[in-house]
């Protein structure tokens, strides 16, 4: 593929418009009439449709169950200003981007931002943005395409879809799971039935996301149910805890269960989740949040050998499965940040240590503490595997400084949730005669989005500080080249400024993760008279 569509990562920051000063007007679908809006943007004019419903409301019966077709409406439907966030708990730091705080489980609409004109005949590429948020918050209010869609001239639509106890819940086997998955593929099969009314083309389709969006984006990309849905995926910061087998998911489904006085979660799976849906959603809300703290524990996509029928890293190592030759049917594009975990690593150990956090992290406390967490969280706990760790990430030179530690120690958790998952994938993609591309992206913001940050966190991007940059296709005349990835060839594109601690020795960092570490784990677990103990996880059962 010699030009990728328009890639471009969508602006985190809210243009609020308002019918006072931007024209309403009507328009015909085979669904029914709709009233949107004219803005105007670079000299060009975006139709913005809000609130579009493509399901029914997820109320009553329909709480916990895959999403049933909206289908077509009588009445002129208002689509002049969004709708509400579905059931989620509102965050300090990012809660004022977000044009209304209302709440519902009526929330499972999708909005359109075309740009000149809504003709059948126009044609335009379309890009759905999947929302990030841990899979428990966040909503496709928040993105506003106007300016993407006139500076690609590309039909953008975001989507919500259900989030925590209401789209992740796990009554164990027997029990609809990832209905928020299933949300998702509605609302893209939703597009593909109906962007034409809007001057899309439903067959130049890319979903992009990023974090869990990023997660959620291979996910669809690997499930043979969207054959034809779609033809290209972007994902941005995919990391490492996106699917894992662990059973806590159940285990939380049990504590709000005894949080909300369901004695039936305790004993059986359909009259727990008979009992959950009697209770009003600000309750439930409320039960996750209480039981999230109890058990330290909340709620993700998980094997459920329907929409991910068995471990993703698992399907994609076979080039037979049917996930793999849908993850390879499609254009695929994938990266980071190249200061992917600094805010996360400093929140993760703020209170936990005996140094001064602001001037840095020392090697000491990396190698004692962090990465011992890591092998034994993820890998094994093993002595072998964390003194290795430890040398690839400790300085060379003893008089090394703290700021380079810091560096490293970065690097570590990084590399080790977000890249290597990110070029692991990518070499299965490579399997395919379709498009492979990966990013770096390194333009440190100007702003603080965190006002306590300490000056070492800024090291460069941060997860999801690219949400706010928009760039258009990297292949257009004037513009570098983007260079394929490839088995031979693992270019990646750098986005931003060439720091040499970001791009040093990147690709050995990759294999180290991807190659070195998983022989490691095999050699301690033949070591080992016990094997890997029940409070372990290979990374090989993991995602990212």
């Amino acid at each position: 593929m010699t030009t990728f569509l328009v890639f471009v990562l969508i602006s985190a920051f809210q243009q609020l418009t308002t019918l006072a000063t931007n024209p309403v007007f009507t328009h015909k679908t085979r669904l029914g009439e709709i009233k949107g809006i004219e803005v105007k943007a670079y000299n060009s004019t975006i139709y913005q449709f809000k609130k579009i419903p493509y399901a029914k409301p997820p109320l009553g019966t329909l709480r916990f169950g895959k999403p049933k077709p909206f289908g077509s409406w009588n009445d002129t439907l208002n689509a002049t200003e969004y709708g509400p966030n579905c059931m989620q708990n509102f965050y300090s730091s990012n809660s004022r981007l977000i044009p209304n705080h209302d709440r519902s489980e009526d929330c499972l609409h999708l909005n359109i931002f075309a740009p000149r004109d809504v003709s059948k005949n126009s044609s335009r590429p379309v890009m759905i943005w999947i929302h990030g948020g841990s899979f428990t918050n966040g909503q496709g209010m928040k993105f506003n395409g106007t300016k993407l869609a006139a500076v690609g001239d590309v039909i953008i639509v975001t989507i919500n879809y259900r989030l925590n106890v209401f789209g992740f819940a796990n009554a164990g086997v027997g029990s609809i799971r990832n209905i928020g998955l299933w949300d998702q593929r509605f609302a893209i099969l939703w597009v593909k039935n109906n962007i034409e009314d809007y001057g899309g083309n439903p067959n130049m389709i890319t979903i992009f996301g990023e974090s869990s969006g990023g997660v959620s984006v291979e996910l669809q990309a690997m499930s043979p149910k969207n054959k034809g849905l779609f033809q290209r995926a972007i994902s941005q910061s995919i990391y490492i805890d996106g699917i894992m087998d662990w059973d806590s998911y159940e285990s939380l489904t049990r504590e709000i269960g005894r949080l909300l006085n369901c004695s039936e979660c305790i004993t059986g799976v359909n009259s727990c989740l008979d009992c959950l849906r009697s209770v009003p959603a600000t309750n439930l809300l409320k039960a996750y949040s209480d039981g999230y703290n109890n058990i330290n524990s909340g709620y993700g996509p998980t094997v459920d050998g329907d929409f991910i029928p068995a471990s993703p890293v698992h399907m994609l190592s076979n080039p037979t499965s049917e996930s793999s030759q849908m993850f390879n049917s499609v254009d695929y594009m994938a990266g980071i940040n190249d200061c992917e975990s600094a805010i996360h690593y400093y929140y993760s150990i703020k209170g936990e240590k005996n140094f001064d956090l602001k001037n840095g992290i020392p090697t000491d406390y990396l190698c004692n503490f962090s990465i011992p967490y890591i092998s034994r969280t993820y890998f094994i706990e093993c002595e072998k595997l964390s003194q290795e760790i430890c040398k690839k990430y400790s300085p060379t030179d003893m008089s090394s400084s703290l700021s380079h530690e810091t560096s490293l120690a970065i690097n570590v958790h990084g590399d080790f949730g977000y890249a290597s998952i990110t070029t692991r994938d990518l070499d299965f993609h490579t399997r395919s005669r379709k498009g492979t591309y990966q990013y770096l992206f390194t333009h440190k913001p100007t702003w603080k989005f965190l006002k306590e940050r300490p000056s070492w966190s800024e090291c460069g991007a941060n997860h999801g500080d690219e949400i706010a940059f928009v760039f258009g296709n990297p292949n257009q005349e004037g513009k570098h080249e983007w260079p394929a990835y490839n088995e031979t060839s693992t270019n990646f594109m750098v986005l931003g400024e060439y720091r040499n601690s970001s791009v040093y020795n990147f690709h050995n960092r990759m294999s180290f993760w991807n190659k070195d570490v998983p022989r490691l784990v095999s050699d301690c677990k033949k070591a080992s008279q016990s094997g890997n103990g029940t409070n372990n996880v290979n990374i090989e059962n993991t995602f990212g």
